[in-house]
């Protein structure tokens, strides 16, 4: 089983808003979730799953996609590894659409790898954002607490 965390570069923009928006999307093995070119609030999800990777209080953790009906469910064991389920919800039902049990210590590197790069990407672009600005002092507190 391989998981990819997939970031498009050239897809992120930042409206006149000021919101941040991108592709993001998973590869597992030959299945994207929640598809190919998925474009989101790259910046406010990313928050997200730091802090559900981070600050989880029990062994479970949520990350959801701002822009429809996706989650992904993982339940955490205590031998580092991660049982994950690819989440589409619907009006009172849950269809899941993968299941796959993985390494934590290895689906937590594949996150914060993402974060890093689109801080770089943000700093490029010289997007100094409130929301930004938080994603940089919540991967630099990850990082010190390893």
């Amino acid at each position: 089983m391989e998981i990819k965390l997939i970031i498009n570069k050239d897809s992120i923009a930042k409206s006149e808003r000021g919101v941040i928006t991108g592709e993001i999307f998973f590869l597992v093995d030959d299945q994207y979730f929640p598809g190919i070119k998925w474009d989101d609030f790259i910046v406010t999800i990313s928050l997200w799953w730091l802090q559900a990777i981070s600050e989880s209080k029990s062994n479970a953790i949520e990350l959801r996609f701002m822009d429809g009906p996706y989650l992904i469910r993982g339940i955490v064991s205590d031998n580092d590894r991660i049982s994950l389920s690819f989440i589409r919800y619907g009006f009172k039902k849950e269809y899941i659409e993968i299941v796959c049990d993985y390494s934590f210590k290895d689906f937590k590197k594949a996150i914060l790898h993402m974060v890093q790069l689109l801080i770089e990407i943000c700093e490029e672009k010289n997007w100094n954002t409130d929301e930004v600005n938080s994603l940089q002092e919540s991967y630099k507190k990850i990082l010190n607490s390893n």
